[in-house]
Order: C-alpha cells, then sequence, then structure tokens
C-alpha cells in the first residue's frame, strides 16, 4: 500500500507516524512493536508512569491544567497501569482515525506492522506498514496490547474502555491541527468506535461518555482531575 504522510497532511507529532514497507527490516534505534507485548517491556513502561504521576502528585499538577493540592499516600499500581496502557493505545489508534479522515480505507495495524522507538517520554515515535482496510479490531496490535495489560491486572472494562476513549479523543486531537476536519474525524471515529463500545447512540468526540473511569483522578484525589470522557463527571 502507498505511503500516508500525515504530517504533509497537517498533523503534530501526537497524530503523525512514520512509513515503512510491510517486507522491511527495522533499522537502528527502531524495534519490532511485538516487544511492546513483553512482560518486561510493560513492566518497565508502567514503573515510569507511576514515577511520573508520583510528581504529579506530589507537584499538585495532577488536575488537568488546574492546580490541586497534593494527595497523601501512594499512587495505586493500577492507575499507571490504566494511562501507561491507554497512551500507547491512542499513539495507535489517532494516526488510523486520521489516515481514514483524509480518506485512506485502512485498517488497524498488527503488531507485525509497527515499529517503535523505546523511549520513555510521549509521543513515542511510531512507524506504520498502512494495510488496506475495512478496519477491524481483532488481531490487530491495539488488541493485543490490550490483552497484554489485561493478563498484566488491568480490570478488562478499563482496558476497553481505555481503547474507546483513544478512538473518542482522536476526534479532538485531529480536529486540534484540522479543524476543517472536525465532523469528517467524527465520522471516521465513530466507525470504529462501534467496535469497542457497542452502546446505542455513542457517538465519538467531545460528547462521548465512559462506561468507567481510567483511575487518573485517583493521582490527585479530586474530580478535578476527571477527563472530559469520565463517567464521574
Amino acid at each position: 500500500m502507498d505511503m500516508i504522510d500525515l504530517t504533509a497532511a497537517g498533523f503534530d507529532e501526537w497524530v503523525s507516524v512514520e512509513n515503512h514497507r510491510p517486507d522491511d527490516t527495522p533499522a537502528t534505534f527502531w524495534l519490532p512493536a511485538t516487544q511492546l507485548v513483553t512482560p518486561q517491556v510493560i513492566d518497565r513502561r508502567i514503573n515510569h508512569t507511576h514515577q511520573a504521576l508520583l510528581t504529579q502528585r506530589h507537584e499538585g499538577k495532577a488536575g488537568h491544567g488546574h492546580h490541586v493540592a497534593a494527595a497523601p499516600g501512594a499512587v495505586a499500581r493500577r492507575v499507571a497501569m490504566s494511562a501507561t496502557q491507554l497512551g500507547i493505545v491512542a499513539r495507535l489508534v489517532v494516526p488510523v482515525v486520521a489516515a481514514r479522515t483524509l480518506g485512506h480505507d485502512v485498517d488497524f495495524p498488527r503488531l507485525e506492522d509497527v515499529w517503535f522507538q523505546d523511549v520513555l517520554q510521549a509521543p513515542v515515535p511510531v512507524s506504520m506498514a498502512w494495510q488496506p482496510g475495512p478496519a477491524k479490531i481483532t488481531g490487530s496490535a491495539v488488541e493485543r496490547i490490550t490483552d497484554a495489560f489485561i493478563a498484566a491486572g488491568l480490570s478488562k472494562i478499563v482496558a476497553r474502555d481505555n481503547l474507546a476513549s483513544a478512538v473518542s479523543t482522536s476526534v479532538v486531537m485531529i480536529s486540534r491541527c484540522r479543524p476543517d476536519l472536525r465532523q469528517a474525524a467524527i465520522d471516521a471515529a465513530n466507525e470504529l468506535l462501534i467496535m469497542v463500545d457497542p452502546r446505542p447512540g455513542i457517538t465519538a468526540g467531545p460528547g462521548f461518555k465512559r462506561r468507567s473511569c481510567c483511575l487518573y483522578y485517583q493521582v490527585s484525589g479530586s474530580r478535578i482531575a476527571c477527563c472530559g470522557d469520565c463517567v464521574l463527571v
């Protein structure tokens, strides 16, 4: 399949990915994404996120731009697990929604279609070998990563809701870069959202509400820290 240059289409580093062909071999600094489901890599990334969340708590910066008082005690590890899984799947979901918004009929990539650079700071550099659609979750990289986090101890409903949230939030990330594509992004995201959140009438974008909390508000203990699509809001 042809390369898709999301950067040239006006998207930032949170949406865009590099491209490679299916028969390419990872070059220097690039690793096969099959490593993202290994317990060692998952554990290391969770530990990094856990430490970052502890820092946010102690600095009173866990309020989505609002200063909140530092909460006592530790941050539960499951909060870091949820945040880590959400960050990884969003990094793979958003480019697919962006490509489909532009009119490319592409599928969710398999793990074997993805390379990444093993840096801990977001956004993680990603390269995709694009596959033609129709899009499906079954057997995809995001499903396998989600299942790996469930196997590591993350609640199944939280993990699946994180995937749905990533699909919905893609509308915000795409339209932030290209306001002219907002409705097209909603349409593209809605086609994918039904695969992970089959509730009747669910719509991607600002009106979307999760079925469960992603747990992030527990970093501060304040409802100010709830995400915009949180069931607790």
